[in-house]
């Protein structure tokens, strides 16, 4: 009996102390990146070439879930009004000059150097596969593979601290493995409810790396959002 529980003791410290699988490590990440339940937040996207700024773009976010999700500028006056629609995964556009929506992809620019998807897709837990490619002793580097077409990007390098599993870059690559833009986060700093979140990012093309796009998110805010708006016949 004594031996029993010996073997029992050892199997349970085992477990306890068992290295996080490459998705535990994902899902835990992903709660530094958005709510667990329907929210709307702001956020401004700063332009930049090197230091000097060349434009600014506010939006408004309104998310249901990962896959329903609308996104309006309200800055500057001249593309205020023009609003991202997301449901599962198709992705329509409408603007002041566009009379009917438009079906669009993820993946085409929305501002500087960012892309529709980087607004309105949340969470990289539900659309990736993910496998651990290096083991560093602070750091994980994930591999991220898309798990079907329409996501913004094809495959993800994605490093995440050991510590609190805090992302703090990922490399978004086309099908061909190439590079083409990273992604760095600062630390997490907005406390809301049981979540503290990363509130700015700073996106910068892999090629021509003066350019560079600062996304600051503010005023977070956990509500239930009316289904009508997430509706074309409402855009």
């Amino acid at each position: 009996m004594k031996a029993k529980w010996v073997l029992f003791t050892l199997m349970a410290t085992t477990n306890i102390f068992a290295a996080p699988t490459a998705g535990q490590i994902l899902k835990e990440a992903e709660k530094y990146r958005a709510l667990d339940e329907a929210y709307t937040v702001s956020v401004k996207v700063t332009n930049r070439t090197g230091a000097v700024v060349q434009d600014e773009t506010e939006f408004k976010v309104y998310i249901k879930d990962n896959n329903t999700s609308l996104v309006e500028q309200t800055s500057p006056a001249s593309g205020r009004g023009r609003k991202l629609l997301m449901i599962g995964n198709d992705l329509w556009l409408r603007t002041n000059d566009i009379k009917k929506a438009i079906r669009i992809s993820l993946d085409q620019k929305l501002t500087g150097e960012t892309a529709n998807g980087d607004l309105s897709k949340t969470n990289f837990y539900a659309d990736y596969e993910p496998k651990i490619v290096e083991e560093a002793k602070t750091f994980y580097k994930l591999h991220l593979k898309s798990k079907h077409d329409s996501t913004t990007y094809q495959q993800i390098n994605y490093f995440i601290h050991k510590k609190g599993h805090i992302p703090f870059k990922a490399e978004f690559m086309a099908m061909s493995g190439k590079i083409l833009k990273t992604m760095e986060y600062a630390k997490p700093d907005k406390k809301i409810k049981n979540q503290t979140l990363i509130s700015k990012v700073r996106i910068t093309d892999a090629i021509v790396k003066e350019r560079s796009s600062v996304l600051v998110y503010s005023q977070f805010k956990p509500q239930n959002i009316d289904d009508s708006i997430f509706n074309r016949a409402s855009m």
